[in-house]
């Protein structure tokens, strides 16, 4: 699967870093039926800055089913939240959080409103259209993800409120804390394709060739000193009205 963020696609560049360590002394053993890879991400910033790139989803493309975690850091909507565990992304400070959320095709992702104001998340993007409507605090609204992309995930009301959620066909994905870390263990030996996606870079891939009983360590940068944020418009694809002294209201 090949993810674009518009027309952000031609502006990835990409530095690979590669090493690899088998290991030794005190570390966890890695079984010999499988291996285990680990790394961290950083981004070039639009200001010429480095720095770990937080919000990064790492996946590999094909393993069957890794285990998968942030390694140092550790179609229809519904108006009432599901017993089931899902993902979230909370409306909280006037922000989506987590800001970024990736799932399979096939998954749900609840919002919760955690704030005092009133909150209405959408998404415009090809194949997973969703207005979830206004609801206050307290309430929780969800919606399936059926189509494999990056979806562009706002608020109605508040135009700085921008999330994503990236949909991916069938991997297990990790995505990276404050400190670009992931680790995926007990992965199948042998060549694996590695993906990264950013919002502020877009997505690139790497094989990497993974042998039984070995702790492999691959560390990727990318190139986000091309980025600029573009200004959304609304649900009705109209532009916010300005920004009212009694705001908070809603």
């Amino acid at each position: 699967m090949r993810i674009k963020r518009g027309r952000a696609w031609w502006l990835v560049g990409v530095v690979v870093l590669v090493g690899a360590a088998a290991m030794r002394g005190g570390d966890t053993a890695v079984a010999q039926s499988g291996t285990s890879l680990h790394g961290r991400v950083r981004i070039q910033m639009p200001d010429g800055t480095s720095q770990y790139a937080q919000d990064a989803v790492v996946w590999l493309s094909g393993a069957a089913g890794p285990q998968a975690d942030a390694s140092a850091s550790g179609p229809a909507s519904s108006s009432k939240p599901s017993a089931i565990s899902h993902p979230k992304m909370s409306s909280e400070g006037k922000r989506f959080l987590p800001h970024v959320v990736a799932v399979q095709a096939g998954e749900t992702v609840d919002f919760p409103n955690v704030d005092r104001i009133f909150h209405n998340a959408f998404s415009v993007s090809p194949g997973n259209q969703f207005d979830l409507g206004l609801y206050r605090k307290g309430a929780s609204k969800s919606h399936t993800f059926a189509t494999p992309g990056v979806v562009h995930v706002y608020c109605n009301i508040h135009q700085d409120m921008a999330g994503y959620v990236l949909v991916l066909p069938s991997a297990r994905a990790v995505v990276t804390g404050a400190d670009g870390g992931f680790r995926f263990t007990d992965v199948k030996p042998g060549r694996q394709n590695m993906k990264v996606w950013h919002p502020m870079s877009g997505e690139i891939e790497v094989a990497i060739d993974l042998q039984a009983g070995v702790t492999r360590q691959w560390d990727v940068e990318l190139d986000a000193t091309r980025f600029r944020r573009v200004v959304h418009k609304n649900k009705y694809g109209k532009e916010y009205p300005p920004v009212r002294k009694d705001a908070d209201r809603y």
